[in-house]
């Protein structure tokens, strides 16, 4: 075992999602992502049941933040994503958030 006995009190307050950065040549620039959270997982997963694609899309809009891990866009700018990226980037993203939350391992599994 590692390190002390976690109370309650841990887990209250900002969470300490992982980002990284997706270079978007096309636009001159990059943006950061972040992993999910369990509720997010939860979230994609159901989604995922039925609508793939809204699943995917709203991801994105969820997880690509700037750099202090504040969202760029709202639940509602999903549809701008999906209408806006350009296949390279959309295939950039996905890759990466796919990679972030260890989703492209479960892929391979299958």
């Amino acid at each position: 075992m590692a390190g002390v006995a976690l109370g309650r009190d841990a887990f209250r307050g900002s969470q300490d999602l992982r980002r990284d950065i997706v270079d978007l040549p096309a636009r001159g620039g990059h943006v950061f992502v972040r992993e999910m959270c369990a509720e997010e997982i939860l979230q994609f997963a159901e989604m995922m049941r039925t609508d793939q694609k809204a699943a995917t899309v709203w991801l994105m809009a969820r997880s690509i933040v700037d750099e202090s891990g504040s969202r760029l866009f709202s639940d509602d700018d999903a549809g701008l994503l999906a209408s806006s990226l350009n296949r390279d980037e959309f295939m950039l993203i996905q890759q990466k958030l796919l990679n972030l939350n260890g989703l492209d391992e479960d892929m391979e599994k299958k």
